[in-house]
């Protein structure tokens, strides 16, 4: 069985505030996961966030608009 005991640990979900991700953040939170949540809806993460609080979870919304990717490129 797996230790669903994940106090402690931190976690980061981009495209927290869809379906799938929610779903993970919320699952990530309910076994004693601090979550980050990421998403490009303000609105959407931060009620993702609030539903995680309400459950006794801690969470933190991170929306951005764009990604900017370096010039050179990486190898």
């Amino acid at each position: 069985m797996l230790n669903s005991d994940l106090s402690g640990q931190v976690a980061v979900v981009t495209g927290g505030a869809g379906v799938l991700g929610s779903a993970m953040a919320k699952g990530l939170a309910s076994a004693g996961v601090k979550v980050a949540i990421l998403s490009r809806t303000a609105s959407k993460v931060e009620a993702v966030v609030a539903q995680i609080e309400e459950m006794g979870g801690t969470a933190m919304a991170v929306s951005y608009t764009h990604l900017t990717l370096p010039t050179k490129r990486i190898v």
